[in-house]
């Protein structure tokens, strides 16, 4: 099947068919709202991933003071050190000398 974007390019419109409708202020103002809301809703988006940023620095200070975070932090790389090994074909404990203990 044709994309429909190249099927639209064949296309021709006669504007002489419609009639010309004269809009009042309002009706031009309320249109032009609704569709500078419709093609810009980026903004809406964003709000939510602003406010988890915000949050995320508000508590890292205090989630790094905490002794259960360092040491699940650090088990945590540990973990991923064991599935670079892995993912290698090394033997276990064979980059143990480039990890920082």
């Amino acid at each position: 099947m044709k994309n429909q974007y190249d099927l639209l390019n064949g296309s021709s419109v006669d504007f002489d068919e419609y009639e010309e409708i004269e809009l009042t202020a309002s009706e031009k103002k309320r249109m032009k709202k609704r569709l500078k809301r419709d093609i810009k809703p980026t903004r809406k988006k964003a709000r939510p991933l602003i406010a988890a940023a915000v949050l995320l620095l508000a508590v890292t200070p205090v989630m790094m003071q905490n002794e259960t975070v360092w040491a699940s932090a650090v088990r945590i790389s540990q973990q991923i050190g064991q599935q670079i090994e892995l993912l290698m074909n090394k033997p276990e404990g064979s980059l143990s000398s480039y990890k920082k203990r």
